[in-house]
C-alpha cells in the first residue's frame, strides 16, 4: 500500500537531527571522510582566529583513542568563543554549537577583509551534533567557560564559569565522533593523514 502524501506526511527536522540522521549532507560523507571532516572544521575557526589575532599561530591538536573510542581535541589561542545571553535570549555558545548558520562571519565583522573559512555557520555545529560527547571550554573575559554536550543535546543551559588558572585565552574543544552517526566499520583518525593535512594548512596559512 502507498503511504499517504499529503500535509501530514511532511517531516521536520531540526538541525541537530538532521545532521546525525544524514551527516553525509553537512560533512560530506557518512563515513571516515566525513570524520576528518569534522575535526577540519574545528581546526578552520582556530585557523581562522589566527588571521585576526596574529598571536595565536599556535593550534594544538591531539587525535587518537579515549575508552576505546575515535577522540580529537583542538586548543587555539585566539579570543575564545563568546558565551552569555544572546540578543534571542539564548545562551550563544548553544546556538554556535547546535544550529545552523550561526556565526560571526556574516557580515564580516572582526573578519573584515580577511579570507575566512567558515563562513557559512554550520561546521562547528555539525562536528558537536555528530559527536557522542562534546565539550567545550573558552578562556576569555579572565575566566574559563565550559559546556558540554552529549549526541549533540547541551547538558546544561548557559555556559559554567571557573576560574581560567592562567590559561592564555583561547579555546579548547574535544569530542568523540559518534559510531551511530558514522557508519565507517570503524570510527577513528589516522596520525599520518591528519599530519599530512596540517602540512598543507600551514603551506596555505603562513605563520601558523
Amino acid at each position: 500500500m502507498t503511504k499517504q502524501y499529503d500535509a501530514n506526511a511532511i517531516e521536520k527536522l531540526s538541525f541537530r537531527e538532521g545532521v546525525r540522521k544524514r551527516v553525509n549532507i553537512y560533512l560530506d560523507d557518512s563515513g571516515h571522510r566525513g570524520v576528518v571532516n569534522g575535526l577540519l572544521e574545528i581546526i578552520n575557526n582556530s585557523t581562522d582566529e589566527a588571521l585576526v589575532k596574529p598571536e595565536a599561530n599556535r593550534i594544538e591538536i591531539v587525535i587518537g583513542k579515549r575508552n576505546g573510542n575515535a577522540y580529537a581535541s583542538v586548543r587555539d589561542y585566539g579570543r575564545g568563543l563568546p558565551h552569555g545571553e544572546n540578543k534571542f535570549s539564548k545562551e550563544v555558545m548553544i546556538d554556535l554549537l547546535t544550529d545552523n548558520h550561526t556565526g560571526g562571519k556574516f557580515d564580516n565583522g572582526g573578519y573584515a577583509g580577511k579570507s575566512t573559512r567558515g563562513q557559512n555557520g554550520t561546521g562547528s555545529g555539525a562536528t558537536c551534533c555528530s559527536s557522542s560527547w562534546f565539550h567545550v571550554i573558552s578562556y576569555r573575559d579572565n575566566a574559563a567557560w565550559e559546556m558540554t554536550f552529549i549526541d549533540g543535546i547541551p547538558q546544561t543551559d548557559v555556559c559554567v564559569k571557573h576560574e581560567s588558572y592562567g590559561e592564555k585565552e583561547g579555546t579548547f574543544i574535544e569530542y568523540e565522533p559518534s559510531s551511530e552517526v558514522f557508519k565507517s566499520e570503524e570510527v577513528y583518525f589516522d596520525y599520518e593523514e591528519i599530519c599530512n593535512l596540517m602540512k598543507e594548512y600551514t603551506y596555505f596559512n603562513k605563520g601558523i
